[in-house]
């Protein structure tokens, strides 16, 4: 059974829902909770959208390129992946952030992360 959902459709309903999240935990840290905005705030969306669509196309590329039956493997090594490339970004924020704002960095990386997996699943799956 080929997969119906795109990779252009999975590009526009996540940059929707990172976009519409985005805005909102703006408007939340300009407010000054969590430590208020941060300047490095607009990556963690950015990064976790282009973390998605990366999943996203090598998954379509390992269902359309014959190897279905290795499917499973290629999810976890990849979820493994994505996992480990995630975490080494928030070190990274958190390495260069002043200690007020880093309850707001990790709080919004974990949103973004917990939103990318969600819709790349959905969209692999």
């Amino acid at each position: 059974m080929r997969n119906s959902y795109s990779l252009r459709r999975y590009i526009y309903v996540s940059a929707l829902f990172f976009g519409v999240c985005g805005l909102l935990w703006a408007v939340i840290l300009s407010r000054g909770i969590l430590g208020g905005y941060f300047a490095l705030f607009p990556t963690v969306p950015t990064f976790f959208f282009l973390m998605g669509i990366l999943a996203v196309h090598y998954m379509h590329k390992i269902i359309d390129g014959g190897q279905r039956n290795r499917m499973v493997v290629h999810f976890m090594l990849l979820t493994m992946g994505r996992l480990l490339i995630d975490v080494l970004f928030v070190v990274l924020g958190l390495l260069l952030l002043e200690n007020t704002h880093r309850m707001g960095f990790v709080v919004v990386a974990l949103s973004c992360y917990l939103l990318s997996l969600l819709l790349s699943v959905r969209y692999i799956i």
